[in-house]
């Protein structure tokens, strides 16, 4: 043979070696990759299959005119003990582009924690079925960061129960809220609160609801006959879109107001409410 057909063969055999490697590694990685994938994906299943839970709320508000928004951003860890019992740890934070400088009349954003909340959630007390109506009840305790103590309270339990009965898209309900302040001071603040609520809900598809709500409030300060009553109405929408996520525009204004012997309808009480949206994202 000679030299320049052996210098050809070399060549041929050379590059066909060279490509098959490359085609090993990239067949190797590729390898890899779906079994990386596949793993992730197993230890996903596997969490969503398990009593825990998380999930993220953001609910974004401001005056009806818009001026600054304020946003609480919500981090659910929920563990569920029982398939009517749950516990939850929820790490709650703001962001605050209302609030202004004193002097620059500038607004900083200032995102800070603000509490961490321990639920225990208690379902089915009631069920349709067998009772006519739907009961649950749920208590928390909020214990403030540190800023927030300065207000003159560690924190604040509150105790929540709401029934509720569904006619076919309709659903009435009823919510009984009642909060005690642990003050950490004698200044002048809340001691306790309670809430009386009723409210209606309309699925108009599987994916869209609109509802309403007028709640009556109770404040109390320091334990005297202090007080203010107010009736809060608010206009809910929410769309699902059925991937864990939900988002819903909404409006809030106090109604009727009564304080030290006055009462009546809240001046202006539109253009006084405000105006927002949540967006909520279950993770697994």
């Amino acid at each position: 043979m000679k030299l320049t057909k052996m210098l050809a063969v070399m060549a041929i055999f050379s590059v066909m070696s060279t490509g098959a490697e490359e085609t090993t590694a990239a067949s190797a990685t590729a390898a890899t990759t779906t079994t990386s994938t596949s793993s992730i994906k197993k230890l996903y299943n596997k969490v969503k299959e398990s009593p825990f839970s998380m999930a993220y709320l953001n609910d974004s508000f401001s005056s009806f005119n818009i001026d600054g928004v304020k946003t609480y951003h919500y981090l659910y860890a929920h563990y569920g003990l029982t398939s009517t019992d749950k516990i939850s740890l929820v790490p709650t934070f703001t962001t605050d582009l209302i609030s202004r400088n004193k002097v620059t009349r500038e607004r900083a954003n200032n995102t800070r924690l603000h509490s961490t909340q321990l639920r225990y959630t208690k379902s089915s007390i009631l069920n349709e079925k067998d009772h006519g109506v739907s009961l649950y009840a749920q208590v928390r305790y909020y214990h403030y960061s540190k800023s927030n103590q300065e207000s003159g309270s560690d924190g604040y339990g509150r105790a929540i129960i709401s029934a509720s009965k569904g006619f076919g898209k309709f659903r009435l309900s009823l919510t009984s809220d009642n909060v005690v302040y642990n003050r950490n001071a004698n200044k002048a603040s809340m001691t306790h609160f309670n809430m009386l609520g009723v409210g209606t809900s309309y699925s108009l598809t599987d994916s869209f609801s609109v509802s309403t709500a007028t709640n009556w409030y109770k404040y109390n300060y320091n334990n005297t006959d202090s007080f203010k009553e107010f009736a809060l109405l608010g206009l809910y929408t929410e769309y699902s879109f059925g991937n864990g996520l939900s988002v819903g525009p909404y409006f809030e204004a106090e109604m009727l107001t009564a304080q030290d012997g006055r009462d009546g309808f809240t001046e202006e009480w539109v253009k006084n409410g405000s105006v927002g949206a949540t967006l909520y994202y279950s993770w697994f």
